[in-house]
């Protein structure tokens, strides 16, 4: 036996045609993937659907273009996703750019009344696109909504990542169609010839594989068992629709000076804490009275009955009253108001009083929600005439929930 310390092998090589083969095999394929790259990012899909969900963070050009596809479909409510607003932020009142996106399709033309908007929370700065859609899937659950199928319209390369993250925090039952707007800012067809288009192509093809691949949600932003967020969101849903339906010119009750900068009615935190239990108690004995209010006017109500509660460990009270003429009027047959005061009145909350309404009660228990409490359409237009709440309504508590004093 010998021992070997080299050895002597066949070797094979590419000719310089083989060489050449492959570098034209891999200079085609780099060919076919850049010109279809965008096109496969971009992509367009719909289905039948009434409902356009529109991601708030589009520049305004691609907003525009999801108003026109809003109105030349059957759709008949918007939906505007948004993130908090982290860069002008001390400069606006903005919060997100869903209020920003809201009011920019108002202006071109959209009914306020088929707006409606889902902003992330402001403590959300991560999984931006699928925290936006848990929001979607929230408002929908939460206020027992049919929708079962919507189009998204998202911004051109990101389109395909858009609606991938929309299904994957949606139920499988649910048809999402995706709509992909087109990008003015370079040229699409050729984006390899602009610094832009470079830039914006990579980030996206990375952003996309990366999801597809590694992408998992954080826990905190599903929360589809919390009944503390369900709770906000059923609360911040109520403010926004109030907000965009004041920016409606034809009904806004705000004066022109107001409705010029108005972005907003302005609201403590919401704190489920001010969401009382309280005993209800029937007053048969009551007889009807004129009701003061801020001009002459005196409406005829009845105190119907009294509410008993406790807010920051003591006992208050607050008496419900009956408007005589309103209850003539169908829908109001059950309507029941509560004007009151409190120490936040004048200083953080309006001077004359807040109001609040609920329905006749069937049990002796109720759950009333100050953060629900608004101001009377008086303290933005001196032209309405506001019920000025009784002595009996003036609390000495403060209770910091519910709407503030605007000015």
């Amino acid at each position: 036996m010998k021992f070997k310390i080299i050895s002597k092998r066949e070797k094979y090589s590419l000719t310089f045609l083989g060489k050449l083969l492959i570098l034209t095999i891999v200079i085609i394929l780099i060919y076919i993937g850049i010109r279809n790259i965008y096109p496969f990012l971009s992509t367009t899909n719909t289905v039948n659907t009434d409902v356009l969900v529109v991601e708030g963070w589009l520049p305004d050009f691609a907003l525009k273009q999801a108003v026109e596809e809003y109105n030349s479909g059957n759709y008949k409510t918007l939906i505007v996703t948004g993130m908090p607003i982290i860069k002008g932020s001390f400069l606006t009142k903005f919060k997100t750019y869903a209020e920003v996106s809201a009011l920019t399709m108002k202006k071109f033309g959209v009914d306020a009344k088929e707006i409606i908007k889902t902003p992330t929370p402001l403590s959300v700065f991560r999984d931006r696109t699928y925290a936006s859609a848990i929001e979607v899937k929230n408002y929908i659950t939460e206020t027992n909504s049919p929708i079962t199928s919507f189009n998204i319209f998202s911004m051109a390369c990101h389109a395909r990542r858009s609606r991938m993250l929309f299904e994957e925090a949606f139920p499988d039952y649910f048809n999402i169609g995706i709509i992909a707007s087109k990008d003015i800012t370079y040229n699409s067809e050729q984006w390899w010839t602009s610094s832009k288009g470079v830039r914006t192509l990579i980030s996206e093809v990375v952003s996309y594989f990366y999801a597809w691949l590694f992408f998992n949600p954080a826990d905190d932003l599903i929360g589809e068992n919390d009944p503390d967020k369900i709770y906000k969101i059923k609360i911040q849903r109520h403010r926004d629709v109030k907000d965009i339906e004041y920016t409606d010119i034809e009904n806004t009750p705000l004066t022109d000076e107001l409705l010029t900068d108005f972005i907003g009615l302005k609201y403590f935190p919401i704190d489920i804490n001010y969401e009382v239990n309280c005993t209800f108690v029937r007053d048969t004995t009551a007889i009807p009275f004129k009701m003061k209010t801020s001009t002459d006017r005196r409406p005829d109500y009845i105190k119907y009955g009294e509410l008993k509660f406790h807010i920051n460990n003591t006992q208050q009270k607050l008496s419900v009253y009956q408007n005589l003429k309103l209850i003539n009027r169908a829908g109001y047959e059950d309507y029941l108001f509560i004007p009151f005061k409190d120490e936040t009145s004048v200083n953080e909350t309006y001077g004359g009083g807040r109001f609040l309404d609920f329905k006749i009660p069937k049990s002796d228990t109720i759950k009333l929600d100050f953060n629900l409490a608004y101001n009377p359409l008086c303290c933005y237009n001196h032209k309405y005439s506001c019920p000025i709440p009784p002595d009996e309504n003036v609390l000495k508590v403060t209770i910091e929930a519910g709407e503030k004093n605007y000015h």
